[in-house]
């Protein structure tokens, strides 16, 4: 069963939820595809101090929380 879906609603636009239940400590998808950017965008990720990843992939619809339970690896891109 797939972990993730990508749904749209008229409040949120489009969004990623769980499909299922997830695990604690669950890898929910690898980072494979990305490109490194210069400056920050909407959709992309802070990887250091003054580095910035785009990603290529559902992972792009990921949204901002100030109580995140989720995070992405960026040392070991998972």
């Amino acid at each position: 069963m797939k972990v993730m879906k990508l749904i749209e609603t008229a409040h949120l636009g489009q969004h990623l939820v769980a499909a299922r239940p997830i695990e604690a400590h669950e890898v929910i998808q690898n980072v494979t595809h990305f490109s490194l950017k210069a400056s920050p965008c909407v959709y992309s990720v802070q990887i250091s101090d003054r580095e910035h990843i785009l990603l290529e992939s559902s992972l792009s619809y990921l949204n901002h929380s100030c109580q995140p339970n989720t995070f992405v690896d960026t040392t070991g891109f998972k």
